[in-house]
């Protein structure tokens, strides 16, 4: 799939804005979301959804960049992110 080619998707990366307030740090200590439990012990896919422009890119800018998404990668034992 050429969506999914390192140079294509390094350069979306570097297109997306960076997150401008705290809402993303919900992901991390909003206890409904679940995110860090599925990093640490979840399978499959983590689905997030939203209108267009609504900040999706951004929410997975703030995710692949986070030191505890590799942090909680590796203590799983689930291989870390990267290009």
């Amino acid at each position: 799939m050429p969506q999914l080619d390192p140079k294509r998707t390094e350069s979306r990366y570097h297109q997306v804005d960076e997150r401008t307030d705290c809402s993303l740090e919900l992901l991390y200590t909003g206890p409904s979301h679940g995110f860090t439990e599925w990093l640490t012990h979840g399978t499959g896919l983590y689905w997030i959804r939203g209108l267009p422009g609504s900040g999706k890119s951004t929410a997975m800018k703030y995710i692949f960049d986070d030191v505890r998404t590799s942090k909680a990668l590796s203590e799983s034992g689930h291989e870390e992110i990267g290009w």
